[in-house]
């Protein structure tokens, strides 16, 4: 990737230079009206209709992620997690529009895609193809959602990041504006399990912040997203193509980022081991164990589901997996397992742990109500509540368990048998 980040730098110093051989400035302006006219964004740029310009960029992936490409560029092997099929024909897209909002007065003025490029069999890395769009006259909307849906194709697998909220929406209003449809066929929006993955980890999901803490990739010379705005609209006021460069870059980076963090999740979300191979360029912060183990129970396959079930009943036998925060963790996956499986041993063990551990009254009655209902065990039952409302005060809940066992003890003796 020190090669697609070196080019981006190389374009930026061209433009620079480019701008400056015309008298200082890249603004041309019509000797009637004084007003800039359409300037391409950069020297590299291909007029594909009036104000509508394109580019390519080709990057290589590290050779680790070759096994889920193949060489027609299909993503393959999807996680049952992600809900897209076990194969697509991935779309990585990102959109940059003129306003902060989605509004329908806030233009996509700037669309790009990533597309796969397999390796052959003699062992070359896969690739990804970066192509942007771009709109330099707000007047040539019509011909530059033409071109949009064109490069987008018919059936796309629509793969993002926040896509369902912002991208899509956005995209789909300028096509009504246009009198034209949005083609939509499936769509992968990482974030959420991006934030069930890592926020327990990381905190805040941020794409930025996610490339730094879990892909270990850094960005040059980049821009916050929020001045993206206010850059083009100072290049459609000056006609300047070097205001925009770094938006430019900015948005081959999203893209490119968002194709690394989707094979990565991929290969998170896998109970077998990766092929060995190149890993990232810096430290990465693995997942939260519990939550990627109840991502894939809550949506994975049977094979999957028994794969869970194992790993946690081995992590939960082990002093690691029974302490701290994972444990809990643990713990409340295997309630929710061994109610589904009506195993009762496992379940009694994982209410123990959260009692002893975790300790809330929440915990207790929950313990409280499976010695009462699944054991009949009324005073070590009892007793448990009444522990923990020593240690953290009386409540409705048990106040309600509390009276409800002295009368089971009152009428059946300590244990019902």
């Amino acid at each position: 990737m020190a090669d697609l980040y070196e080019r981006l730098r190389r374009i930026r110093e061209q433009q620079r230079r480019g701008a400056g051989s015309s008298g200082g400035s890249a603004v041309t302006r019509s000797a009637s009206a004084g007003v800039p006219r359409v300037v391409p964004p950069g020297p590299e740029w291909q007029e594909r209709s009036p104000g509508v310009y394109y580019r390519s960029l080709s990057e290589a992936l590290p050779r680790r992620y070759a096994h889920q490409i193949s060489p027609g560029g299909v993503w393959g092997g999807l996680s049952p997690v992600f809900r897209a099929g076990e194969t697509c024909l991935p779309l990585f897209l990102d959109v940059e529009t003129s306003g902060l909002s989605g509004g329908s007065g806030s233009v996509a003025f700037l669309v790009g895609v990533g597309r796969f490029e397999g390796g052959d069999p003699g062992g070359s890395a896969p690739r990804l193809r970066v192509e942007q769009l771009f709109l330099a006259d707000l007047g040539a909307e019509g011909g530059y959602v033409g071109e949009l849906h064109r490069l987008l194709g018919e059936s796309p697998c629509y793969v993002t990041y926040n896509g369902a909220s912002f991208d899509i929406p956005v995209l789909r209003t300028r096509a009504i504006m246009t009198r034209r449809v949005l083609p939509e066929d499936r769509h992968l929006d990482l974030l959420p399990v991006t934030r069930r993955l890592f926020s327990p980890v990381i905190g805040s999901c941020r794409l930025s912040l996610v490339e730094e803490a879990v892909l270990g990739l850094r960005r040059h010379e980049d821009i916050p997203g929020s001045q993206v705005p206010e850059r083009y609209q100072e290049y459609l006021r000056r006609g300047d193509p070097r205001v925009i460069s770094s938006v430019l870059a900015h948005h081959v980076y999203d893209i490119l980022h968002l194709a690394f963090l989707a094979l990565h999740l991929n290969e998170v979300l896998s109970l077998s081991p990766p092929p060995p191979g190149e890993g990232h360029a810096g430290p990465v912060s693995g997942p939260d164990e519990a939550a990627r183990l109840r991502l894939l129970w809550e949506r994975g396959s049977s094979a999957d589901r028994d794969l869970v079930a194992e790993r946690i009943q081995d992590l939960l036998a082990s002093p690691d997996g029974r302490c701290s925060s994972l444990g809990q963790g643990l713990a409340d996956l295997q309630i929710l397992i061994a109610r589904s499986r009506q195993d009762w041993s496992a379940l009694e063990s994982a209410l123990w742990l959260l009692y002893r551990q975790r300790g809330s009254r929440g915990d207790a009655v929950a313990l409280a109500k499976f010695l009462e209902h699944r054991q009949g065990r009324f005073c070590q039952a009892l007793q448990v509540v009444i522990t923990a409302a020593e240690l953290r005060g009386w409540d409705p809940d048990l106040e309600h368990r509390a009276a409800r066992l002295r009368r089971k003890i009152e009428r059946f003796g300590e244990q019902k048998t």
